[in-house]
């Protein structure tokens, strides 16, 4: 098949003087083409830009899976130190002289609850901490403690 009938039309030996002639360059091998697509330093540039955009959404997604934990620990030991508030209440009505006082009392779960009494005349103040074992000693240590719930336990027998 030829060049005319493809509807593709070479340039002929007169057409090329005359382009040159009129002060056009002609096409060397080594001409740059403007083709198509990115170089290599737009490549680099766009990835680098991408590298430090990602690095605060990854500290914040890591920050919130750590607080998201947190939350987690606050919430079971919330409701596991209701649960021994309400037994130790439940204890001292039914019995106010009894002790209701226990130390690292385990929960389960690598949860414990220390609870304390107070009698003072014809009241006891009951004090449970619960939290979160992380050392796994068995003892809850100070920096340990989640949350601390406090309450006063009238004697039911005082009531005239």
């Amino acid at each position: 098949m030829r060049s005319a009938e493809c509807g593709v039309r070479s340039k002929g030996p007169f057409e090329r003087r005359t382009e040159a002639r009129r002060g056009a360059q002609p096409r060397s091998v080594f001409a740059r083409r403007s083709a198509p697509g990115l170089s290599l330093i737009e490549v680099v540039l766009a990835a680098a830009l991408l590298a430090i955009a990602a690095v605060p959404i990854i500290t914040a997604i890591l920050r919130a899976t750590d607080l998201a934990r947190e939350i987690e620990l606050r919430t079971a030991t919330t409701l596991l130190a209701q649960q021994e508030m309400e037994t130790a209440m439940a204890a001292a009505a039914k019995d106010f002289s009894a002790n209701v006082g226990r130390n690292s009392k385990d929960l389960g779960g690598g949860y414990l609850a220390t609870i304390a009494q107070n009698v003072q005349g014809l009241t006891k103040t009951v004090t449970v901490q619960a939290g979160f074992d992380k050392n796994h000693d068995g003892f809850l240590s100070n920096t340990e403690v989640l949350v601390t719930l406090a309450t006063i336990v009238a004697d039911p027998g005082s009531t005239g």
